[in-house]
């Protein structure tokens, strides 16, 4: 199935698909299968054939940080915050890029925006919880989890492994930040029966998932706390 979906995007593009969905789609298929360098690839032939495209912007400042190339990252995010000037685009760039830079207290406004601006979007939500995580809101952090988990608590077998992993780990990172370490310990369970890979360090780290050093020392901390 998903070799089928390479093969149609693939072929949309050759077609001069109008817009950066085949592009982005192909980002999308090669993240989620932690192909970091054909999702890059993806998102230069795409600015190559549409250049200032916001969409691929945002998406190339992501996948720039998941492959820890801050240069790069920045020189998106100056571009979609010059082009793109206090947009959506702007705040999920501005919410992503200071977080992931350990620049959590300029993160926060953005991020604070952004869930402001898109009150049911989950990532949004998790998002902002994960940057208040790293400047030691842990308040505001448990809060925007909650918000991200009841978007989608009843939808959550349509969520991406990624996107649950992510949200397992905020929620539990809060709990744990909370003294709440009997909620630690059940949502950890969860987290080794059902996502093993996303159990250890060494395994979070192969996934495309866009985490601080401060965020993965602390996962890390848990980890030790509350072994197998």
């Amino acid at each position: 199935q998903t070799t089928t979906a390479l093969s149609e995007f693939s072929a949309a593009e050759k077609d001069d698909f109008p817009d950066a969905t085949a592009y982005l789609s192909l980002v999308q298929l090669y993240m989620q299968a932690s192909q970091i360098g054909q999702a890059s690839d993806q998102i230069r032939a795409g600015l190559n054939a549409l250049p200032g495209d916001p969409q691929l912007l945002n998406e190339g400042m992501f996948v720039s940080l998941v492959a820890r190339d801050n240069t790069e990252a920045k020189r998106r995010f100056d571009e979609i915050e010059r082009l793109y000037p206090n947009s959506g685009y702007a705040l999920w760039s501005g919410c992503l890029y200071y977080y992931a830079t350990l620049q959590s207290a300029n993160a926060l406004s953005y991020c604070d925006r952004l869930a402001t601006q898109f009150p049911n979007n989950h990532i949004a939500h998790s998002n902002y919880g994960w940057a208040a995580i790293d400047a030691n809101q842990i308040q505001v952090a448990s809060r925007e989890f909650s918000k991200s988990y009841d978007l989608v608590s009843s939808t959550l077998n349509q969520l991406t492994e990624n996107q649950v992993v992510d949200l397992l780990w905020g929620t539990t990172l809060t709990e744990y930040l909370t003294g709440n370490k009997k909620e630690t310990q059940k949502l950890l369970q969860v987290i080794r029966e059902k996502y093993p890979t996303a159990a250890t360090v060494t395994g979070l780290q192969q996934m495309p998932l866009l985490w601080s050093p401060t965020t993965m020392s602390r996962i890390e901390t848990v980890l030790r706390e509350f072994p197998k």
